[in-house]
């Protein structure tokens, strides 16, 4: 509650219950408008842009329409980040192999598409 009371001090103004409850009330919209909008992008919508005028939409191609991410290409872009040790890398890309090799497939998308 403090940095609620914090907040709004700091926004001029009372802290008291109604505002905290507004506050609360604030918050809790702005993260329903974003789970939404998370929602619309991982369907692959094209939702509008606030951050360039000239630009009135982000296109992202529907899941159906992207070409296959390996599941490799992760262990690789994971490496290239985090640079583990070389046997945790070696002990990463054989898991990964097996898990390809046991769904049949290693397209990290249609596995994530069930998530």
């Amino acid at each position: 509650m403090d940095g609620a009371d914090e907040r709004l001090k700091a926004c001029g103004f009372k802290s008291d219950e109604r505002n905290r409850r507004t506050l609360a009330k604030a918050i809790a919209a702005a993260v329903q408008r974003a789970s939404l909008m998370l929602e619309r992008l991982a369907n692959g919508e094209a939702i509008p842009t606030m951050f360039s005028p000239a630009v009135t939409a982000v296109t992202i191609l529907p899941p159906t329409l992207l070409p296959p991410l390996p599941l490799a290409d992760l262990v690789k872009g994971w490496a290239a980040e985090r640079r583990p040790a070389a046997k945790t890398l070696y002990e990463w890309s054989r898991v990964v192999r097996q898990v390809g090799e046991f769904l049949g497939h290693s397209d990290a998308r249609a596995i994530a598409k069930f998530w």
